[in-house]
């Protein structure tokens, strides 16, 4: 009698181990699927979506369905299981899986909601809907981060949508943006929600700049980081900084790699660093002529000023102002504004060496040199060749510094003289375009 009991108890032990063991390959299921011109569709009930392109052949496969009823599965041509989720009132496509399909090793809805939100595409509203119905708010949040990598405006339209109370769940599970190897785009949602300066990150953060200097992949979200790495540790900034600059030739000149850029001359102005090779900071220098480089009462001129090109040169006090208001811009603001200035920056640099290129120098010397011209007529009222006429005068100022080897500069309708041993500018007349 003992012997039979123990070995009752043993059996009893074992049963569930056993069972958890077993393949399941799930039942039949109602859901059927019809093969259509563009692929198939599959419908439960109510509940129907349509299939990928690829997964069904001239023959409908049959469907079959976990304990639950809440995952499908059907067989595709190239022999790989693909899951489906209920979820809600609705019916959504997720991975492939080994097939034949095991229910128990396939994940369940909580471990599916990043690749259910790529696989959704038009329905990725519709999606978080049915996953709020079911899961609440929770449900939602997981779904923003684990599909961070997804770049759509579906998931920002999701993000507005989270009341405070989630915000503090949703910043940390996007935290893991921030550690190498994830997605560029996962990235881009971390630091625009995370406190970047924060010493606990510090590390991670500078790292994932270091990382990301080449700025091939979003170079925005890389700019925020080096910002955030200015905060922490100025010269650790200023030598990515200078790793930014040496490899910025390779990346395409657009306002995002500019935001970039921009975060490294500041990074290499605020800490009074030198590159290994003083030319990358002079390169950013290329186009002299911009009107951030001059100052007047509010500080660097902005491209909306209204301006005679007149203004001197910004000086190292103004920079240093400059410089410090820069470091309190918002991630946001850094994100959103196509505004950059990455010249400034290297202005200031070398303006605290004195190492200005004798060219830049020169160019905006000539834009300031003393300017003589009549009050009328004006150059653009259909003049006989070679009649003195009024130009604007920003123009003449700028163009003066945009051709600094010209000594006779012609522009629109205007033509005039660039003296510089009198530093001079003047003889304006008018000219037929070229």
């Amino acid at each position: 009698m003992r012997v039979a009991t123990v070995a009752l108890v043993a059996a009893l032990a074992l049963a569930p181990l056993s069972s958890a063991c077993r393949p399941s390959g799930g039942s039949t299921s109602d859901a059927r699927i019809t093969v259509t011109e563009s692929g198939g569709e599959i419908v439960l009930g109510s509940r129907k979506a349509s299939l990928p392109t690829g997964d069904v052949g001239k023959d409908a496969p049959a469907v079959t369905q976990d304990e639950a009823g809440r995952r499908l599965a059907y067989r595709t041509p190239a022999g790989m299981a693909r899951i489906l989720y209920v979820i809600g009132d609705g019916l959504f496509v997720g991975p492939l899986v080994a097939f034949p399909v095991d229910f128990r090793a396939a994940p369940d809805t909580d471990h599916a909601l990043g690749p259910l939100f790529e696989a959704a595409g038009p329905r990725r509203a519709e999606l978080v809907r049915e996953v709020r119905r079911e899961k609440g708010e929770g449900g939602v949040v997981r779904l923003l981060i684990d599909a961070a990598y997804v770049d759509d405006p579906a998931w920002e339209e999701t993000r507005k949508q989270v009341p405070p109370a989630n915000e503090a769940a949703l910043r940390d599970g996007l935290a893991s943006g921030l550690e190498a190897g994830k997605s560029a785009i996962a990235l881009r949602r971390a630091v625009g929600v995370l406190d970047l300066k924060a010493p606990a990150r510090a590390k991670l953060v500078a790292a994932r700049a270091k990382e990301l200097a080449a700025g091939g992949e979003e170079p925005k979200a890389v700019a925020v980081l080096l910002r955030a790495v200015i905060a922490n540790d100025k010269q650790k900034a200023a030598e990515i900084g200078c790793e930014v600059l040496a490899k910025r030739a390779a990346a395409p000149a657009d306002d995002a790699m500019n935001s970039l850029v921009e975060a490294a001359t500041l990074a290499i102005a605020a800490a009074d660093a030198t590159c290994p090779d003083p030319k990358l900071v002079e390169s950013v220098l290329a186009e002299p002529c911009l009107p951030y480089y001059r100052c007047g009462a509010a500080g660097p001129v902005a491209w909306s000023d209204t301006s005679k090109q007149d203004e001197p040169l910004c000086t190292k006090a103004e920079l240093a102002k400059a410089i410090a208001s820069e470091l309190e811009r918002a991630t946001r603001d850094v994100l959103d504004d196509g505004t950059t200035r990455p010249g400034l920056f290297a202005y200031a640099s070398l303006l605290s060496k004195d190492r200005l290129p004798a060219a830049f120098v020169n160019a905006h010397a000539r834009r300031r040199y003393a300017l003589t011209q009549p009050a009328e007529p004006p150059c653009d009222g259909d003049l006989a060749p070679s009649t003195a006429c009024h130009c604007e005068e920003a123009t003449l100022r700028l163009y003066a510094c945009k051709q600094p080897e010209a000594s006779i500069v012609h522009i629109g309708v205007c033509r005039f003289v660039v003296d510089d041993k009198q530093k001079k500018i003047h003889n304006v007349v008018a000219t037929p375009p070229p």
